[in-house]
């Protein structure tokens, strides 16, 4: 589901930027909250979150945060600082798949690609084709948490064409 490799730009110079960008926002994001709703709240706030499902910032918190080691509120599960660190370093794993090279049907599901911040699995968009990508209109890298049931849709559609359902 929507492999951040190539931005509709095709300039990866502005992905490079972009998970620099992250990778320095993340390693200031705070890491502890008084309670989950807080950061559910926050997620709430965020415009890059404003087309979640209601109940999903809720989750999120869930997910993400456990209760501080010294038992005063919340903290990340994943400290911040690391997952800057996989942030810095995601540029170099952006390659592109050559998709004769898989040994398996694969399909990817992407978000819209006129969203902002979309990406595209591909530089050559002739390689879509023979990649069997298609995308969930009016969602972001988020499409699972905003649309499930259009992505599972897709994602059973194929496994029945493959006649693995």
């Amino acid at each position: 589901f929507d492999p951040s490799v190539f931005p509709p730009s095709g300039d990866m110079l502005d992905v490079d930027k972009r998970w620099s960008k992250i990778a320095v926002a993340t390693g200031k994001r705070r890491e502890r909250f008084e309670t989950r709703e807080k950061l559910a709240e926050s997620i709430q706030r965020a415009s890059v979150f404003e087309r979640l499902l209601p109940g999903v910032p809720d989750l999120i918190a869930q997910a993400t945060l456990r209760p501080a080691t010294d038992e005063e509120g919340y903290e990340l599960r994943c400290p911040r600082d690391y997952e800057a660190r996989i942030l810095e370093y995601a540029f170099a794993y952006n390659l592109e798949p050559d998709p004769d090279a898989f040994s398996c049907p694969v399909k990817v599901i992407g978000g819209d690609p006129t969203a902002t911040f979309s990406f595209l699995p591909l530089r050559d968009l002739g390689g879509l084709i023979s990649l069997n990508y298609d995308f969930v209109p009016d969602t972001t890298h988020f499409l699972q948490l905003e649309n499930p049931r259009a992505c599972a849709t897709l994602m059973l559609e194929f496994l029945e064409q493959q006649g693995l359902a």
